[in-house]
């Protein structure tokens, strides 16, 4: 059984954000209604650890924000340009990817959409998230598609979102 993933005040005002970019998605990947798709993986480095998020409430200048516009390609079942419809969560697995660890569902993608033309300090925040990500294991970021999105793919190009992970 997994953990559920928590703002982590020992891990707010500590390491580097690094952001996760539309560019940086899986854009071949078939998202299936209902299932957890992997779109973005970064395995941990044996000398580090990783953690989702940066910064904390307290500490807003460091606060990171996150929004995703994702529009499907046209590949798969998909228009082009069709918003990409469901919820995203950020996961830690096992080094393998299959067994999960952590999770957090982090919103559905309407909601992050309209927060895309937000200002920043509007968007909804990604605090540093504990536990950790020993080395060697994976951070994910997953989508689970809507019925009304099921077999689209991400356009990555014409994508826009940031999401957020740590390093020391």
């Amino acid at each position: 059984m997994s953990q559920t993933l928590f703002p982590a005040d020992d891990l707010a005002r500590s390491g580097s954000p690094r952001a996760i970019k539309s560019s940086h998605l899986d854009g071949d990947e078939a998202l299936r209604a209902g299932q957890h798709i992997v779109v973005w993986e970064r395995q941990v480095p044996a000398d580090k650890t990783n953690w989702f998020g940066h910064g904390g409430e307290d500490s807003p200048l460091d606060l990171k924000r996150m929004y995703a516009d994702l529009e499907a390609s046209g590949a798969g079942s998909g228009t082009d340009g069709d918003p990409i419809e469901g919820d995203v969560m950020v996961r830690i697995t096992d080094s393998s990817g299959d067994e999960v660890k952590a999770q957090k569902e982090l919103g559905d993608l309407g909601t992050l959409r309209d927060a895309a033309s937000d200002e920043r300090t509007e968007r909804p925040a990604m605090p540093a998230m504990g536990p950790y990500a020993y080395p060697h294991r994976k951070l994910q970021l997953v989508v689970v598609a809507d019925s009304a999105s099921d077999g689209n793919q991400i356009d990555t190009a014409d994508s826009s979102c940031r999401f957020w992970y740590s390093e020391p």
